[in-house]
């Protein structure tokens, strides 16, 4: 298992069985260093809650339509 944590809250989880990005938000995307096109092929999105350093609504329509099938 590999955990990379970004910026304040945002981790990605990656494991051989599954691959999960949490809280990435706006802190995360104004950093840019969390890049779409490299992250892995995500399963799970995970917002814990709605603050806005958790949850950023146009972070997440990217994530969306890199990876459609994930939850």
């Amino acid at each position: 298992m590999k955990i990379t944590k970004f910026v304040h809250s945002c981790l990605l989880v990656e494991s051989p069985q599954i691959n999960v990005l949490i809280d990435p938000g706006n802190f995360t995307w104004a950093s840019h260093l969390l890049q779409v096109d490299k992250l892995p092929a995500l399963d799970f999105i995970i917002i814990t809650h709605e603050h806005p350093d958790h949850y950023d609504q146009q972070g997440l329509i990217k994530l969306s339509n890199r990876f459609p099938h994930s939850t």
